[in-house]
């Protein structure tokens, strides 16, 4: 009895450490994936940020979503940090967010004219996003 008792633990044992195992891979590729592919990246955020997508047509005539925008801008990191915003925020907050980003990431102050993000310091205090 104790036999079949030490063999019922052992299975359920590695059953569980393919389970994990399993569902480890499944969670390393989707986040691979994120990295690798920015159009899931807008997908991923446009579905976090519900209903509040909006649109603009800062750079032209062409209107564009701007999470889409924001995504083909960003790199990974900071998009990550938006997708954790899109959960800690309200939802008309976070609109105002995306909409002042994709504004700001166009043109500056109605000039036509196109900036970059410059390269934060982290410590600066001096550090302005103009």
């Amino acid at each position: 009895m104790d036999r079949s008792l030490k063999r019922k633990a052992c299975f359920i044992n590695r059953l569980w450490y393919v389970v994990v195992g399993t569902v480890t891979l499944v969670w390393l590729g989707f986040r691979s994936l994120t990295i690798g592919m920015k159009p899931l990246r807008g997908i991923l955020l446009r579905w976090k940020a519900g209903s509040i997508v909006t649109t603009h047509s800062h750079h032209g005539t062409k209107e564009e979503d701007c999470i889409d925008y924001i995504c083909k801008v960003f790199p990974h990191e900071d998009w990550y940090v938006l997708y954790q915003l899109a959960d800690n925020t309200d939802g008309i907050a976070f609109q105002n967010i995306l909409e002042g980003l994709c504004e700001r990431l166009c043109y500056k102050n109605g000039s036509h004219r196109r900036f970059s993000l410059p390269n934060v310091v982290i410590g600066n205090p001096k550090h302005e996003l103009m």
